[in-house]
C-alpha cells in the first residue's frame, strides 16, 4: 500500500462522526414512520436496524482509528479530496433524500456512483465499475426493500 495515501486517525474519526450523526437522523425519522399494513414491525424496522448497524461500525472503525499512532508527515495524503468529497456526497443524498425530491433507486445509484468517484480521486478506469456497482447496487436495494421486505419507501414522482 502506498504510505502517501494513508488516512489520519483524525481524520477517520472525523469521517465516521458524520456518519454516525447522518445515520442518528435516519433512525429518529424512523421511530416516527408508522406501522405498515405488510409487515408486524412497521416500516421503520429496516431502516432503524441498519442506521443502528452503521454507526455501531462506525463507532468501531473510530475507535480502531484512535488505537492507531498518528502517521509521520511525510504520510500524511497530499490532499483531502476523497473524504471531503463523501462527506459532501452524504450530506447531499441526506438532503434529497429528505426532500423527496428524487427516486430512491436513482438517488442510491448515484450516491454509490459517485462515492466510488471520489475513493478513487476521479480516475478515468474507474467510471465503468463505478457506474456498474451504482446502478446495481442502487436500484438492487430498491428491489430488495420494495419486493423482499416490503418496506413502503415513499414513491416521490
Amino acid at each position: 500500500m502506498n504510505t502517501s495515501l494513508r488516512k489520519t486517525p483524525r481524520w477517520d474519526v472525523l469521517t465516521c462522526s458524520v456518519i454516525v450523526v447522518a445515520c442518528s437522523i435516519l433512525v429518529y425519522d424512523a421511530l416516527e414512520l408508522p406501522p405498515g399494513s405488510f409487515e408486524p414491525l412497521g416500516s421503520g424496522f429496516m431502516p432503524r436496524v441498519l442506521g443502528l448497524l452503521v454507526i455501531g461500525l462506525s463507532v468501531l472503525v473510530a475507535l480502531g482509528a484512535l488505537s492507531k499512532p498518528a502517521p509521520e508527515a511525510s504520510e500524511l495524503p497530499p490532499d483531502l479530496f476523497a473524504g471531503m468529497s463523501m462527506t459532501t456526497l452524504t450530506i447531499a443524498a441526506a438532503t434529497l433524500f429528505q426532500s423527496r425530491a428524487i427516486d430512491f433507486g436513482i438517488l442510491m445509484a448515484a450516491f454509490i456512483f459517485a462515492g466510488v468517484m471520489a475513493l478513487e480521486h476521479g480516475r478515468r478506469a474507474a467510471i465503468l465499475p463505478a457506474a456498474i456497482t451504482g446502478i446495481t447496487f442502487g436500484f438492487g436495494m430498491k428491489y430488495v426493500f420494495t419486493r423482499i421486505f416490503v418496506v413502503d419507501l415513499p414513491v416521490w414522482f
